[in-house]
């Protein structure tokens, strides 16, 4: 078996108080790599200022010895953006992530205000809407594949495509879309997890390796709390310390899945976001690398 392609997501240093992320008030690119380096991964996921140079950027995580891992492109996918508009968006991005050399990337809805206030159930679904959505993803996933990078659908909660219902609608309508799943929002909004992806195992190209303590996320649902305040209640943990079956995912995808494990950790659950990554890199090693038995 070849060296697995690990990564992390270092959301934890972005955390604010409110439980939303804000990249603006985070370590600056350089300061970030050494920290993930020193916790023990040698890649993280790529999200440069949208102004920087790309190569400028590469260099930045080189001197760290870090490497790029593939980033993630939002859109409200709910708005009528002309399709012109979208290809440009598409377009740009995946010239940037191509830069760096990479071929798959995450793709996802933005959040909107009815699933941030009631996250994980499927609020308000409409067929009508889930359609225009899905359409104006297929748009944006065939324009990056024109550049040689697949867009990986990733289902997120407090977006139109949530449930497992939407999940599987939206990869069977997008046939361009590749999947890039987060096992922690599939937990959250009660997918079968290790179902969605042994039924769509072809279309995975990275993942998101994300723990969920479904309890907490359950009580804060009774108490009608939005998604924020669900992650401040204590929604995210580090891989292990929660309740999703993530050695189930990796025993069905490490025989054939050569893409890239993404570890995601929204809010440090253990201590600060050192010693979170800390952990996350640890977890890797025993159950992610060559040869490690789940």
């Amino acid at each position: 078996m070849t060296e697995p392609r690990v990564a992390i997501y270092p959301l934890q240093w972005f955390a604010q108080p409110d439980g939303r992320l804000d990249f603006s008030k985070g370590p600056a690119t350089r300061d970030l790599a050494r920290q993930v380096r020193t916790a023990g991964f040698t890649a993280m996921h790529a999200f440069p200022p949208d102004t920087q140079d790309m190569a400028e950027y590469a260099e930045q995580l080189r001197a760290e010895q870090v490497g790029p891992a593939p980033g993630y492109l939002s859109v409200p996918l709910d708005q009528p953006t002309p399709h012109a508009q979208l290809r440009s968006i598409a377009a740009r991005f995946a010239e940037r992530q191509a830069v760096l050399g990479l071929t798959e990337a995450f793709v996802a809805d933005e959040f909107n205000d009815q699933r941030v206030a009631q996250p994980g159930i499927g609020a308000g679904a409409d067929a009508d809407r889930l359609a225009r959505v899905v359409e104006r993803l297929e748009v944006l996933a065939a324009t990056a594949a024109e550049i040689g990078v697949r867009l990986c659908l990733h289902p997120h909660v407090g977006t139109w495509i949530e449930t497992e219902q939407e999940v599987r609608y939206a990869l069977a309508a997008a046939g361009s879309v590749g999947f890039g799943p987060d096992t922690g929002h599939l937990a959250w909004a009660g997918c079968d997890v290790v179902g969605l992806l042994r039924d769509n195992l072809s279309r995975i190209g990275a993942v998101h390796i994300k723990d969920a303590n479904l309890a907490a996320i359950h009580e804060a649902a009774r108490a009608q709390n939005n998604l924020f305040q669900h992650v401040l209640a204590g929604a995210w943990q580090e891989p292990g310390r929660g309740d999703v079956p993530l050695l189930d995912v990796v025993e069905l995808l490490r025989p054939t899945f050569s893409g890239w494990w993404v570890i995601e950790v929204d809010r440090a659950g253990l201590g600060n976001p050192q010693e979170s990554a800390t952990w996350c890199a640890a977890w890797a090693q025993q159950h992610l690398s060559a040869g490690a038995t789940t």
